[in-house]
């Protein structure tokens, strides 16, 4: 059985930081003191369970559905989607999957595209053989430079709001891993005696996704079980599971002996069923999130 099935497209390997203290702080309070701006776009959002789509239209093209994935800094298109376009080929496709391997495909340039009506940033985007039939297509916050993203899967919504909003938001915001321009939205994670900087991963299904090599320096509940393999576009490798022993941290959020997934490649990694109890600011131009826990406003 297959217990989670990952397109997520990584294009910049970011290495985890044991014993992030200094980020720790940066997501500051667990409510921000501002009122937010009228947002210059409202995209609905689709949900199941395991995925975040969005409706997606490249010039007057009917629409299709795309995964909206947090864990992405690329622009994806299925090669079959993509041929009806004769978008051009810049030269071979720049995608690594989540356990670092090669995507094969083609580099090319997206121009007039819409997600939820909202237009994106022309720009590049990697054509593959993507294999999932009802999805043709992967976006990320990257797609608005020079705004403030917010994701509230609460409301089931994305909300783009202008730049000016930046400068209103409460502290330095946590830093991307891998830099502010190629990097990925992350956030401390904080188990029982450790702490590590997590990928933000709407494209996950698992609560807590970490390397197998961490699961000896975390307090477990009993041996490693064997749950199946984790699919993504490149590769699939096996995947364990384990309870933690203890509270977990994230952001304003506590996890009681929350149950955590391990793959041998990887990136420490915090899922849909985390992400959708807060609501999160990214500004991608800047490589940087804030955590937005509106509970109770």
């Amino acid at each position: 059985m297959i217990t989670a099935r990952r397109p997520l497209i990584l294009t910049v390997v970011a290495a985890a930081i044991i014993g992030a203290a200094a980020a720790n702080a940066a997501w500051a309070s667990d409510r921000l003191p501002w009122k937010e701006p009228k947002a210059e776009a409202v995209i609905p959002l689709y949900q199941s369970p395991r995925r975040v789509l969005v409706m997606m239209r490249i010039g007057d093209q009917p629409p299709a559905p795309a995964v909206f994935d947090t864990g992405t800094n690329d622009n994806i298109l299925d090669t079959t989607y993509a041929a009806r376009f004769g978008l051009p080929r810049l030269g071979p496709s720049t995608s690594t999957d989540t356990s670092g391997t090669p995507v094969p495909g083609y580099r090319t340039d997206l121009v007039g595209v819409r997600l939820g009506g909202a237009a994106i940033a022309d720009g590049p985007a990697n054509v593959v053989d993507y294999r999932v039939t009802d999805e043709v297509a992967i976006f990320g916050a990257n797609s608005f430079p020079e705004k403030l993203v917010l994701l509230d899967l609460r409301k089931a919504e994305l909300r783009i709001l202008p730049n000016s909003a930046i400068k209103d938001m409460d502290g330095p915001g946590a830093p991307y891993l891998g830099g502010a321009a190629t990097g990925l939205p992350a956030l401390p994670v904080s188990f029982p005696g450790l702490t590590v900087d997590a990928l933000l991963d709407s494209g996950s299904d698992s609560v807590l996704l970490m390397p197998l090599d961490m699961a000896g320096k975390l307090p477990l509940v009993g041996r490693l079980k064997k749950k199946g393999r984790v699919v993504a576009l490149g590769s699939s490798q096996p995947i364990y599971e384990s309870q933690i022993a203890g509270d977990v941290q994230i952001g304003p959020i506590t996890l009681h002996n929350p149950l955590v997934r391990f793959m041998p490649k990887g990136h420490p990694n915090i899922g849909l069923p985390v992400l959708r109890r807060m609501t999160l600011a990214f500004d991608p131009t800047n490589g940087r999130t804030w955590v937005i826990d509106d509970a109770g406003r």
